[in-house]
């Protein structure tokens, strides 16, 4: 069954198919995903088969939103998050472990920038 994703960030199934040769689709879930909350800050491509992803990824970026890619030679099968490098969107390609430190990373700077702006204390 198909995934949407309400603008409070509850994700349920419409009882639908996936659409095109993929199931799940990665491209229908990051596209559904944009769409249930107005935008996408970010989206990560892990190991996977085929070109799926290659679709939305692009129309994301150009949205705004952060692309990465698991590094091929991280990857049991390479060919969906290469099929998404080889779109030019990718602003950061790494192993699981490093794509999930830069994520902290990113997090973290928001996280700063929020209390910043707003006079909060800062978590470190």
């Amino acid at each position: 069954q198909s995934l949407v994703f309400d603008t409070d960030g509850v994700a349920r199934l419409t009882g639908e198919p996936w659409e095109g040769p993929y199931a799940p689709c990665i491209d229908q879930v990051m596209s559904n995903l944009a769409q249930g909350f107005g935008h996408c800050d970010g989206a990560i491509l892990f190991s996977g088969m085929g070109n799926d992803g290659a679709i939305a990824a692009p129309r994301l970026a150009a949205q705004g939103a952060a692309i990465w890619a698991q590094s091929a030679d991280s990857c049991a099968v390479s060919s969906q998050p290469d099929s998404v490098r080889e779109t030019g969107c990718v602003g950061y390609s790494g192993t699981p472990e490093q794509l999930a430190r830069q994520l902290v990373d990113r997090v973290r700077r928001e996280v700063a920038e929020t209390a910043r702006v707003s006079g909060e204390p800062r978590i470190s």
